[in-house]
This record gives structure tokens, C-alpha cells and sequence, in this order.
């Protein structure tokens, strides 16, 4: 099932392995309207490939037994988020000084920009 809000385009993806294929195709299409086209694309595609993959082996699916996969044109590129009902618990140890890591430890299924 697909929605399109102005050039944000939403999809329900069955949460199933075969999803990561129809992921790719959209964002291989959405990169190719967005203007983005080698490696920035394929690093798109290799992104979404993992968010989904994430989403549907450690995730937990909407009631609709789907994840919400959306793409939408921005001033960078593309943005493409995947959703679904998961959560996350850090398994890693706390830093043992009192300095803030440089990189936060934070679980995310939104992300992915390439630049043009």
C-alpha cells in the first residue's frame, strides 16, 4: 500500500526478507527523480537494504504485519526512513571515564541521506 504526500512517498512493506528487494527498487527510482545517481545511489540502496533488513529480522512489525518505509526528496538528496515497533537495549558497557563518548550509542531505523 502506497501513499504519496507531495513528493514524501510512504509504503507498507510485509515485514518479510523479500521486502528489502522492493525497498531498494523504490529508492533506486526515488534517487533517479531526486537527481542522485551512481555511488551516492548505491550507497542509498545499500543503506535501505540494511535499515530493512534490521527492521524486519530484529524489529517488531506494525499490527498490519508491515514496516513503514518512506522516501522524501531534501535539500542533500533523499531521505528514507524505515519504522516499525522495536526497541532497543544497549548491550554495551557504560565509558569507564566521566568524558562523553565522542559518538552516541542510540538505535535508529531513520536515517540515510546522500548528497548530490
Amino acid at each position: 500500500m502506497r501513499a504519496v504526500t507531495g513528493t514524501r512517498l510512504e509504503t507498507w512493506l510485509p515485514a518479510k526478507a523479500e521486502s528489502a528487494g522492493a525497498a531498494r527498487s523504490i529508492v533506486r527510482e526515488a534517487a533517479a527523480e531526486a537527481g542522485l545517481d551512481g555511488e551516492p545511489a548505491w550507497d542509498l540502496m545499500v543503506a535501505t537494504t540494511e535499515a530493512v533488513t534490521n527492521a524486519v529480522q530484529h524489529g517488531r512489525p506494525w499490527p498490519n504485519g508491515c514496516v513503514l518505509f518512506v522516501t522524501e526528496p531534501c535539500p542533500r538528496g533523499l531521505r528514507v526512513e524505515v519504522t516499525d515497533l522495536g526497541t532497543f537495549e544497549s548491550t554495551l558497557a557504560p565509558p569507564r571515564s566521566r568524558r562523553r563518548p565522542a559518538a552516541g550509542f542510540r538505535s535508529s531505523r531513520r536515517w540515510s541521506t546522500a548528497s548530490r
